[in-house]
């Protein structure tokens, strides 16, 4: 997959696409679901779940570096093979349109219970997609340009809400500092490394980043970054509603924002932190809507991706309006998470393997010593 130099982006802004991605599931319906499990003891999730991907994500590293301008579904299809490589490619693609449709139907199910209860679900969807459309639509450079532009007044904020809702957080709701128990976190942070998987796909914008080094850092930058902000909020949910309160509150962020005062005459801030979750979103779904149809994308050999965007959106809107409710998205984005925390991480581990067993890497390693 060749990319022009002008298309390609640095480090600050492929950091700010990850951090704004993954992030935000702080913001979502996943600290509940954490907490149905981890219970006051959710916080600990995220860490575990990142150090099972450390792996993984290096593993995918090795490939891509390796294999240079080829994205991860090339990568795939070399490694693998044309049969064997469409069967992973397919795994993929059906994870990151089943991702889409949960996901995006869960932040419209915020949207009308929270802040707009009287607007049809369907409108409400088809606004959201038209704006995650129209930016998608840009491509990934303008993706990452306008996610780098508004990362400040985006993650600002963010910073001043913890201290605006300082005096609600009670530091002992945090003991039993174990919770259920070292074991059943452990597994829970298995079960849960796909809250990360994003990371994986990141594989696929690969040939989008100025160089290998720039994919490094920002991997290591956002990934970081990512989890000090997932362990933070985790921790204020769980100091502000306390166990078993934090089970029974669908959406703590929007929840905490209503707890967030300057004074006694500026009150209703949640209004304010609506607006930039709200443009927070539409950069992390326009992401999600880029890589899916880049992945579909790649599986047929089409070259013109951007056409596909809008037949997508239609897709991703009407599966998306099939769950009836948000416990039926919780169960359903439980079961995806479960499922594919087997299967993300396996497959860099499988492409690895394979290469290594045709001696890919003793080539490369024979070209670096010649030169």
């Amino acid at each position: 997959m060749h990319i022009q130099d002008r298309e390609k982006v640095g480090t600050r802004e492929f950091s700010a696409i990850i951090i704004i991605t993954i992030a935000s599931k702080f913001s979502d319906i996943t600290p509940t679901m954490l907490a149905q499990a981890g219970e006051n003891a959710s916080w600990m999730i995220p860490i575990i779940s990142l150090l099972i991907m450390i792996v993984p994500l290096y593993v995918t590293f090795l490939l891509l570096r390796h294999y240079k301008d080829k994205n991860l579904i090339e990568v795939t299809m070399t490694v693998l093979g044309k049969p064997l490589g469409l069967l992973i490619t397919l795994v993929l693609f059906l994870t990151s349109f089943a991702a889409n449709v949960i996901d995006t139907r869960g932040y419209i199910e915020i949207i009308g219970t929270m802040y707009y209860p009287n607007s049809p679900v369907f409108l409400i969807y088809i606004v959201f997609m038209i704006g995650t459309f129209s930016l998608a639509k840009q491509g990934f450079t303008g993706i990452a340009r306008v996610s780098w532009s508004l990362f400040p007044y985006l993650k600002i904020p963010l910073a001043l809400l913890l201290f605006l809702v300082s005096d609600d957080l009670i530091f002992s709701r945090l003991f039993p500092f174990l919770g259920p128990g070292i074991e059943t976190i452990a597994k829970e942070g298995f079960l849960k490394n796909s809250i990360y998987g994003e990371l994986i796909f990141f594989g696929m914008i690969y040939p989008y980043i100025r160089n290998v080094n720039s994919y490094k850092r920002s991997m290591i930058i956002g990934s970081s970054i990512t989890l000090f902000e997932l362990v933070i909020y985790y921790l204020a949910f769980n100091m502000l509603f306390d166990f078993p309160t934090i089970k029974q509150v669908t959406y703590p962020f929007h929840e905490l924002t209503r707890y967030a005062t300057i004074g006694d005459y500026v009150t209703n801030t949640e209004t304010v932190y609506f607006a930039f979750w709200l443009l927070g979103s539409v950069i992390k779904y326009a992401v999600y809507l880029f890589i899916l149809v880049l992945i579909f994308a790649s599986m047929c050999n089409i070259k013109d991706y951007k056409k596909l965007l809008p037949l997508f959106s239609v897709l991703v809107i009407g599966v998306g309006l099939i769950p009836e409710n948000s416990v039926e998205l919780l169960k359903m984005r439980e079961l995806l998470l479960n499922t594919v925390a087997f299967i993300l991480p396996a497959i860099p581990l499988l492409l690895w393997s394979v290469a290594k067993m045709r001696g890919e890497f003793k080539r490369e390693e024979k070209n670096n010593r010649s030169i």
